[in-house]
């Protein structure tokens, strides 16, 4: 900074390289700039949800009380082992634990979840798919010869969209009937990408299991022999 008169400023490295389209940087690195339980916390980031829960709906011990701060959210400070994890080592795949679905990887990158499996087709049927992973690539080069490599990763964003805190919008696009409800706008909580309300009370309702499914392949109804599906 130019003694406080030149805009814009020069930004560290790490967050130049967000320029370049790094994932990391956009969707890990600069949602930590508040969220790590750090720096911000004595700022904003109280570690208390913002929007009003239902009544009834709880989150552990306290309802108010939600996990926003990575790495200072109950344990000690630095822990980042209860947290989901994210970045260039959390890949996406359509086989093998913790994901196990009969997905398949496709798309201009290579690194696209397609949900075109018997099971995950039945399941983007019932669900739709709101997830959005990012694409990592790498290059490594053997003999003078490079080779570009991209895969899918987890990153903060991808299953939680910072510009819409508790409604999501649910089209032929993200979604094919959305478990026979139709296109609409849906209740979602804590800037989730999909249907997600843990304080519903209709009979049977899951759709906090249903959106860590659509990663999760594992857990779902479709890859173990069941086709109903849960209210929404």
């Amino acid at each position: 900074m130019d003694n406080g008169s030149t805009y814009p400023v020069s930004f560290p490295s790490s967050v130049n390289a967000a320029l370049t389209g790094d994932p990391t940087v956009t969707g890990v690195l600069m949602c930590l700039s508040c969220h790590d339980g750090n720096l911000a916390v004595s700022a904003m980031m109280k570690g208390t949800i913002y929007e009003t829960m239902p009544a009834g709906a709880k989150y552990g011990a306290n309802y108010s009380s939600i996990p926003t701060l990575l790495g200072n959210d109950g344990t000690t400070a630095g822990n980042y082992l209860n947290d989901h994890p994210v970045g260039q080592k959390a890949k996406l795949s359509c086989s093998g634990p913790p994901y196990n679905w009969d997905c398949n990887l496709g798309g201009t990158s290579g690194a696209t979840i397609l949900m075109t499996g018997p099971n995950s087709t039945k399941f983007f049927a019932n669900y739709g798919f709101f997830v959005s992973p990012a694409t990592y690539t790498t290059s490594t080069t053997t003999g003078g010869v490079t080779t570009n490599s991209s895969v899918p990763i987890v990153t903060c964003t991808t299953c939680h969209n910072q510009h819409l805190m508790n409604v999501v919008q649910v089209t032929a696009k993200n979604s094919a009937g959305f478990s026979g409800m139709g296109n609409g706008y849906y209740q979602t909580m804590f800037f989730l990408r999909g249907p997600y309300n843990p304080g519903s009370t209709a009979t049977g309702a899951n759709t906090t299991a249903q959106f860590c499914r659509q990663c999760h392949g594992g857990e779902a109804n479709e890859m173990n022999n069941g086709t109903a599906k849960t209210i929404l």
